[in-house]
């Protein structure tokens, strides 16, 4: 009778080593199955998403301001179902810039139009909380939204996704972050940071200081529930919260940010669509030019309108006028 050769399979550790190996390959196949699913998706989403916008001509496209000006350049009266102004972005400041980083996107600079962390940390927010608290839109995702309408459906979302990724192999980061800060809506009217810090501060960009940019960058979120015109002291807590986030990101120091925490918001809102020159010529103008040109061409076209009105001798004449009935009005006016 032979010698029996027993045969020792190495890589049997028990029934926990083949659990391991059983559940590491279900893993495998779940991952590979999960990015073929999301590559099938984004393909066919990328079919039906429109071509990425041309940038370069947005200021073409949008809504503009129509300004009448008096002959010696003095602003008559402005018109406008869209309150924008646009500007370059090398013209806004960089902590105007690092507020809204700070508390819409702050890692904009290192995404690729898509930001998977802030995703996943949006949708944990809003699991923990029960309901949608929170999205997960980058500032790239919100210029592609501006371009495909603001419809609620999985669809607009997948699609907002692929103009994205399409917008950031296109554009630079400064000429996407350009279009946000023109375009986004800050309430008041205002579209645009320009048009914010004029409708609420009554300054240009250059003025504005910490606090202030920290209160237009709050607006983004929610411009009604965050507007210093109908809140002031929500509109400054949501201030402090953008500070904040400024700091912690490091855009800021804490030295920095203290001196505005307690500081009042002094604002100067700007509603009025006349100045103080001339209000009654620059509405009859207002007229002719709706009448002859249409409403629409008015309040959307950014006309800019030369009138031969000058006010120094408008106003010379008015004095003279008054002067005139009061004169004649000590000689022989009427006493009743």
């Amino acid at each position: 009778m032979g010698n029996r050769v027993q045969i020792a399979n190495r890589s049997d550790g028990g029934v926990l080593h083949w659990l391991i190996k059983l559940y590491g390959f279900t893993a495998c196949v779940a991952v590979i199955a999960l990015a073929v699913t999301a590559t099938s998706i984004y393909s066919y989403f990328a079919k039906q998403a429109p071509p990425p916008p041309d940038l370069g001509r947005y200021s073409e496209i949008v809504p503009g301001v129509s300004r009448i000006y008096a002959s010696d350049g003095t602003l008559l009266g402005e018109f406008a179902e869209e309150w924008r102004e646009l500007v370059p972005y090398d013209e806004i400041p960089e902590q105007l810039v690092h507020a809204f980083l700070a508390i819409e996107d702050h890692r904009f600079f290192e995404h690729h139009g898509i930001d998977a962390t802030g995703i996943a940390r949006a949708a944990w927010r809003n699991v923990t909380a029960g309901d949608f608290a929170q999205g997960g839109s980058t500032n790239t995702q919100q210029v592609a939204k501006q371009f495909l309408g603001s419809e609620k459906s999985l669809t607009r979302k997948a699609k907002e996704a692929v103009m994205a990724r399409r917008l950031e192999a296109k554009y630079s980061k400064e000429a996407i972050l350009s279009v946000y800060l023109n375009q986004i809506y800050l309430g008041y009217g205002a579209y645009g940071v320009r048009a914010a810090a004029h409708r609420y501060f009554g300054k240009k960009l250059a003025q504005l200081n910490l606090g202030e940019m920290a209160t237009i960058a709050g607006l983004a979120q929610a411009p009604s529930r965050y507007s210093p015109v109908r809140n002031r002291k929500r509109a400054e807590t949501r201030r402090n919260v953008v500070l904040d986030k400024m700091v912690s990101h490091g855009f800021i120091t804490d030295a920095d940010a203290e001196p505005w925490r307690d500081s009042s918001l002094e604002l100067r809102p700007s509603s009025e669509r006349f100045g103080t020159v001339m209000p009654y010529y620059a509405e009859h103008l207002r007229r002719y030019i709706a009448e002859k040109y249409g409403k629409e061409r008015l309040l959307t076209g950014g006309l800019t309108v030369e009138a031969a009105a000058d006010p120094v001798a408008e106003a010379a004449a008015y004095d003279t006028v008054i002067f005139g009935a009061r004169k004649q009005d000590k000689r022989q006016g009427w006493r009743g």
